[in-house]
């Protein structure tokens, strides 16, 4: 007499004495935001790093996770600069945490952006990092700017890049 093998499992991913094997795909494949990003975000191994407008309204980043994982929070962005954990659980309930930094940039045009958001960020009373992006070209720069008393100084870097633009950015506001 000829017996029969166990016959193959029926779900995709095989099985495990009878049992699913379960996914362990716990990785972010996309984090963004609907509307204001400025420079899009980048995710190197669990790091994710990216810039959001000032005047973004919608703070609720979409994103992308391995199939059959989750994530968590689901909630609003509202701490800027500093990390947020991101935790993905996969489906075998193993879990991987990314550190997101969102920060948040006006984009300076002319002079009038420049001073709303001079009167803007110093109103901002929750506001400890900014980026400004000059586009150099149309700015003049020998205009006024007059950094708030309560603000550190040293927070104060002006980078320039080679594509005709150039960023304040002020972080550490307040001593």
């Amino acid at each position: 007499m000829i017996g029969c093998g166990g016959g193959g499992g029926g779900s995709s991913g095989g099985n495990n004495g009878g049992n699913p094997i379960l996914s362990s795909a716990k990785d972010i494949t996309s984090f963004s935001f609907s509307n204001g990003a400025i420079k899009p975000f980048a995710i190197v191994g669990t790091e994710i790093n990216g810039t959001i407008d000032y005047y973004s309204t919608n703070l609720t980043p979409s994103v992308v996770v391995s199939p059959q994982a989750d994530y968590t929070p689901k909630t609003a962005v509202t701490t800027f600069g500093e990390p947020i954990t991101y935790t993905v659980t996969a489906q075998d309930s193993s879990t991987k945490d990314y550190q997101v930094r969102v920060r948040r940039a006006i984009v300076i045009n002319n002079e009038t952006d420049l001073a709303r958001a001079l009167t803007d960020i110093g109103n901002d009373g929750t506001l400890t990092q900014i980026d400004l992006i000059f586009n150099i070209g149309t700015i003049n720069l020998s205009s006024a700017f007059t950094i708030p008393s309560s603000w550190s100084s040293k927070g104060i870097v002006f980078e320039n890049n080679t594509t005709g633009q150039g960023a304040i950015v002020i972080g550490n506001l307040i001593d």
